[in-house]
């Protein structure tokens, strides 16, 4: 960077007197350095959320529950409404057909045990499945509180919700009260209707067996 011409000055009698300034020049020179500043990276800046804001979102909440408690309340003068119709109209009922809704019947005579007529489903007791319905919808498969307390003594415990269940054992009709009728143990019905028929053609059987022996005694002489 110094500005030094390629030259061998040698000094001579004559040159004394003489100006330097060329000399001095190249002896002084101080080189001129720009700096280049790199490009800046902007800064992402956080504004705070300011007291308008946090009222505007509060209010918002508000207005959302209110409505909420609006659509409540419109539900029930809905409902108040279809049963002043149906009170009004006689009552409701529903036809079942014995074949094909086989399995309606049998849970109907399950929940039902004390109706007289299992092949209609009333207004009341459409009412009573929608009201059992909403209170098990409430219990859905969840951590328990017996959970908790073992996660409280036991810090490395991970099986939580069924989670150490075999596959297909976390089905909400077997592992959760979310179903509303209880599951029918097959075999033991079919066993419990075998004997039950059983019973009720024994003394059928008996009478056919007395009256084969009563007339093999008549027609048949033993000595």
């Amino acid at each position: 960077m110094a500005n030094k011409e390629d030259k061998n000055i040698s000094p001579t009698t004559e040159d004394l007197g003489n100006s330097f300034d060329q000399e001095d020049r190249v002896l002084n020179y101080k080189p001129r350095i720009d700096y280049e500043e790199p490009d800046q990276i902007p800064e992402e800046r956080v504004i705070p959320e300011t007291k308008t804001e946090l009222t505007q979102l509060r209010n918002r909440t508000v207005d959302l529950v209110a409505g909420y408690q609006s659509v409540r309340q419109l539900v029930t003068i809905a409902k108040k409404r279809i049963d002043d119709r149906v009170v009004a109209g006689g009552g409701m009922e529903v036809k079942l057909d014995s074949k094909v809704d086989a399995s309606v019947i049998s849970a109907l005579q399950r929940c039902f045990p004390d109706a007289t007529d299992h092949t209609k489903i009333t207004y009341e007791q459409y009412k009573t499945c929608l009201t059992r319905m909403s209170k098990m919808g409430q219990m859905a498969p969840q951590v328990s509180q017996a959970e908790v307390d073992l996660a409280r003594g036991n810090p490395l415990l991970v099986e939580f919700g069924g989670l150490s269940n075999q596959a297909g054992e976390n089905r909400p009709e077997i592992s959760s009260p979310a179903g509303n009728i209880k599951p029918v143990d097959t075999q033991k019905l079919q066993t419990a209707g075998v004997l039950t028929l059983f019973k009720k053609m024994y003394p059928l059987i008996r009478r056919e067996l007395e009256a084969e022996i009563q007339k093999h005694e008549t027609t048949k002489k033993h000595g």
